[in-house]
């Protein structure tokens, strides 16, 4: 089965995955493992898989993956995790996935993510980070991702912006931030969001807004897509 390029394992039972066992598929590009019963990926699992491109462990009920667990997955583009049990990021879990552009950790129980959680996710355009219990951002670990595009922060429980939040994401275009408890934005917030498109802040808690946060010209002609849904 060294030709295998595709393997789905989805809805099944499985409750772990053995070491190492998936080393002679060297040439498999996608492995789809949703909807199973794992509660942890603990070392060895993904070794050998030097081309996978897209692994989605969505939908399981994983709580923890062990520090360079996946680091073996440099050709790995795109991660589902999901609709897990997660509630914290260790340092250095994505380290050396250089190649990564997506990353799902949505609809988890995450409340924090540490300082270097991110790094070594240089080339990451898309971070869905929604549906989770996040209360605040912490700057430095989203210094690690500047070709960041699209940021989903959705649901959560944030409850303020603060303004070196986003210092180095220049290059994102789309950001939701709607369904939390913000109050107010500071008037520095977006001011380096220059290629900013679309932000949604729709279902916060915002009762005025100054003018300031918007007054910038780069960003005044951007914001095309700006929902203020029952917030005055």
């Amino acid at each position: 089965m060294r030709q295998l390029r595709h393997l789905h394992l989805w809805g099944n039972n499985i409750v772990s995955l053995q070491p190492r066992i998936f080393q002679d598929l060297t040439n498999l590009q996608e492995l789809i493992v949703w909807g199973n019963q794992i509660t942890r990926i603990s070392g060895d699992e993904f070794y050998g898989l030097r081309n996978l491109k897209k692994l989605d462990l969505d939908r399981n009920s994983i709580e923890s993956v062990q520090r360079n667990a996946l680091s073996s997955l440099k050709s790995l583009q795109i991660l589902h995790l999901g609709h897990n049990k997660f509630k914290v990021f260790e340092a250095d879990v994505f380290n050396n996935l250089s190649a990564l552009k997506v990353l799902s950790l949505d609809s988890n129980q995450i409340n924090q993510l540490k300082g270097n959680s991110l790094s070594g996710l240089q080339n990451l355009y898309t971070l869905a980070l929604n549906n989770n219990k996040i209360k605040t951002l912490n700057a430095q670990w989203l210094t690690n991702v500047k070709m960041l595009t699209n940021f989903f922060l959705q649901h959560n429980k944030l409850n303020e912006i603060w303004p070196e939040i986003f210092t180095h994401l220049k290059s994102l275009r789309r950001l939701d931030l709607s369904f939390n408890n913000i109050g107010s934005f500071k008037e520095n917030n977006f001011v380096s969001l220059t290629n900013l498109r679309y932000l949604y802040l729709d279902n916060n808690k915002l009762k005025h807004l100054d003018k300031l946060v918007f007054i910038y010209e780069e960003l005044l002609m951007k914001y095309v897509a700006l929902y203020f849904h029952q917030t005055f």
